[in-house]
């Protein structure tokens, strides 16, 4: 199974709603629009996504520009911040894709890469990594302005 891992843009500092209120800044706009057109060719399986306001707007620019576009994309809890990595692996494994893609937040993301792979990698805005499960390696990583 390949794992994708997608992080939101650069979110506004603050929110009247909360951390989990913060929507994408004009900049985490348009790193979403070029992380959508550089993965144009990713079609994960399943999309699991954060129930934070600023995940949900990446991964809907991301579609509107080519990229990801899942036939099943799901909100995870176990999908934030401090999430569990074992929690979130659990959940990755009830699907039976050949790939699936989170999309979330640091330091959930850049731990969890490590967790699997053993390679220490910085999630930054809107970076993208692709894991070879069964193998345990880091097949691809990218930064946004790497695309």
């Amino acid at each position: 199974m390949k794992l994708y891992l997608l992080r939101h843009g650069d979110a506004e500092i603050y929110s009247q709603n909360g951390d989990r209120g913060r929507e994408l800044s004009d900049l985490g706009r348009n790193q979403s629009r070029k992380a959508g057109r550089y993965l144009k060719d990713v079609h994960p399986g399943v999309v699991l996504m954060s129930t934070f306001v600023r995940a949900k707007q990446t991964l809907e620019i991301v579609n509107r520009e080519g990229g990801s576009c899942a036939l099943r994309e799901f909100v995870s809890l176990d999908v934030s911040p401090s999430g569990s990595l074992e929690d979130l692996m659990i959940e990755i494994n009830t699907y039976r894709e050949d790939s699936v893609c989170v999309v979330g937040h640091n330091p959930q993301l850049s731990n969890l890469i490590e967790y699997l792979t053993g390679e220490k990698r910085t999630m930054g805005n809107c970076s993208f990594a692709e894991i070879d499960l069964e193998s345990k390696k880091l097949i691809e990583f990218k930064t946004v302005e790497e695309m």
